[in-house]
């Protein structure tokens, strides 16, 4: 899992072991794969020539409900003082009020390891509610759209809870917002992306999957001495998002100094989907695709780049496989053939020595 960050975010962890980033006033939590927005964060404390040692002074994460975590001389809050007294008047209905003034700070929160989203019945029966939230979210901060990617207890994260309560429009509704998301967070909802294929949210959301770190966006051409196919000039794996010109050299096998390469306009983007040639749930996913035949579904980047590498990886591993089959197979029907006609001719044999009788 991979983050774009500043030079001076820092990086600790829990007593678990589970990795956090911390930049700005943000926190992000690895493990959820999202960013969370934090209370008495002051920039000035990351000013360190070396950010190895940003936490000399010792850390400490409350990670069983994640209210809290302190380091250095100060506690970083995922909630403030404020929070509750606004979000008690918006339960008052205050977000159907014209003029009502949306704060963020009432909504997004996380308390006893759950949010605004996953306590409740804001996802699973109050739509009106859930869409001006969201709505607000987009408008004020995209960054506060990424604690829908955050789980609870149970693991479950928004879209699981809308999708239990059999709610079409939450569902789409969600998807449609986590669409908006830099980071797709696959691993999260991964186990139920078989149950969405029948969603019509869920082609938006595989349309904006395909995801651009800051290297990817900069990097605006490529030589190649040919390219794969029309849309997808050259596909590759890596273990990592992050990518540089040692990556385009030695895995891509872009060549700038060999002048007989040809040069591709490109935008470069990556995709999640280690999980579906190595994980029982991402064949799943690929079967239930087959079954519902959704062909708009295979016409988004992340099917079509997944096809693709799937094609180009295992096509020649596929045909070593049956090829010894086939040819077998072959060979029996060819002697069955000449089987066949042997005791035809047997038979017109003795057809003809009985009648010369």
């Amino acid at each position: 899992m991979s983050f774009d960050v500043a030079n001076n975010a820092l990086f600790f962890q829990d007593r678990q072991g589970n990795p956090f980033l911390a930049e700005n006033d943000y926190l992000i939590n690895c493990e959820q794969g999202c960013k969370l927005k934090s209370y008495h964060f002051k920039i000035s404390d990351f000013d360190q020539e070396n950010v190895k040692f940003g936490f000399q002074y010792g850390h400490r994460v409350e990670d069983k409900t994640h209210n809290w975590v302190i380091f250095r001389n100060f506690i970083n809050l995922s909630f403030s003082y404020m929070t509750f007294v606004i979000k008690d008047n918006f339960d008052k209905l205050g977000f159907v009020v014209d003029d009502f003034v949306f704060d963020s700070e009432g909504y997004d929160y996380v308390l006893n390891k759950n949010t605004v989203f996953t306590e409740g019945s804001l996802v699973t029966q109050q739509f009106e509610k859930l869409q001006f939230i969201l709505k607000n979210y987009h408008s004020l901060d995209p960054n506060l759209l990424e604690s829908l990617h955050y789980s609870n207890e149970d693991g479950h994260a928004p879209i699981h809870l809308a999708l239990q309560s059999k709610n079409n429009r939450m569902v789409n509704l969600i998807l449609s917002y986590m669409a908006k998301i830099d980071y797709a967070a696959i691993p999260t909802i991964k186990d139920i992306f078989k149950d969405l294929i029948s969603y019509q949210g869920f082609e938006q959301y595989l349309l904006e999957v395909p995801d651009q770190t800051v290297q990817m966006i900069n990097k605006q051409t490529i030589m190649l001495r040919n390219k794969e196919e029309n849309e997808i000039i050259a596909i590759q794996g890596s273990i990592t998002s992050y990518v540089d010109e040692d990556y385009f050299a030695k895995v891509m096998h872009e060549d700038l100094e060999d002048q007989s390469n040809l040069t591709f306009a490109v935008k470069f983007t990556s995709i999640r989907a280690d999980w579906l040639m190595n994980e029982d749930l991402g064949l799943q996913f690929l079967k239930e695709m087959l079954r519902q035949k959704r062909r708009d579904l295979f016409e988004t980047p992340y099917i079509k780049m997944v096809t693709h590498y799937l094609y180009k990886n295992y096509s020649r591993k596929i045909l070593i496989l049956l090829l010894p089959c086939y040819v077998i197979h072959m060979i029996g029907i060819f002697t069955q053939l000449n089987l066949s006609e042997t005791i035809r001719a047997y038979e017109f044999a003795d057809r003809d020595v009985d009648i010369s009788l």
